[in-house]
């Protein structure tokens, strides 16, 4: 699979759309509220366990992805340089200030989906029509 980071984006851009689906039908809860983060590298899979079998991921890809996640913003994918240089064609990125890496926000598609057929019909994600 050689686009496993725009699915990846496109997943979590899903995600976020299913939450806001959620929170307008019970508005009378507490609004649910995620950070998602993204990170491109190789990593460790496998089952452990004997009784209670758990699937994993290890490595220092994981260990980015979740720094991506920690200083996200709720609502928004927090993807890192790696991953950037993957998906940039594909989506409207805001940089973001970090001290130790250089990363991105996500803030929408610069075209449609190229997985249109999941896109909710509610979608809150804009596709902005790029300037010259």
């Amino acid at each position: 699979i050689t686009d496993h980071a725009v699915r990846v984006v496109e997943a979590a851009l899903l995600m976020f759309e299913a939450l806001d689906e959620h929170n307008q039908r019970h508005p009378d809860r507490k609004e649910l509220r995620m950070r998602l983060g993204c990170h491109t590298g190789p990593c460790v899979a496998g089952c452990i366990g004997v009784k209670k079998v758990a699937y994993d991921l290890w490595g220092e890809s994981v260990a980015m992805a979740e720094k991506m996640e920690s200083g996200g913003v709720p609502g928004r994918v927090h993807v890192s340089m790696t991953t950037y240089q993957e998906v940039e064609s594909l989506y409207l990125t805001e940089p973001r200030n970090h001290p130790k890496f250089t990363s991105f926000l996500v803030v929408g598609r610069k075209q449609p989906s190229p997985y249109m057929h999941l896109v909710r019909s509610s979608s809150r994600i804009p596709v902005v029509e790029p300037t010259v």
